[in-house]
């Protein structure tokens, strides 16, 4: 499990957290990945469909490969909130 310090800063006394004076510590949910996977997945439909429309295999093939990757980075999302569960 990821743990992020957040709005922390350095003084010359040690690290002070901004807010309110307290250390908040934010669980990788995995929701970033979720996220971004669902993004990717979308633009790589698009570029298979406008590969598809105009007739370039290449164009095609990498939105392919995009949307594969987004639909692994999807799943990792969901692996990382399991395991913080």
């Amino acid at each position: 499990m990821e743990e992020v310090l957040c709005n922390e800063r350095k003084t010359s006394k040690g690290t002070k957290s901004s807010f309110n004076e307290r250390q908040h510590i934010i669980r990788d949910t995995g929701a970033k990945d979720r996220l971004k996977g669902a993004f990717q997945r979308a633009k790589g439909k698009l570029k298979e469909a406008a590969g598809k429309a105009t007739g370039n295999p290449k164009l095609q093939a990498k939105g392919v490969i995009q949307r594969i990757a987004g639909r692994a980075q999807e799943k990792l999302g969901q692996a990382k909130k399991v395991l913080s569960d």
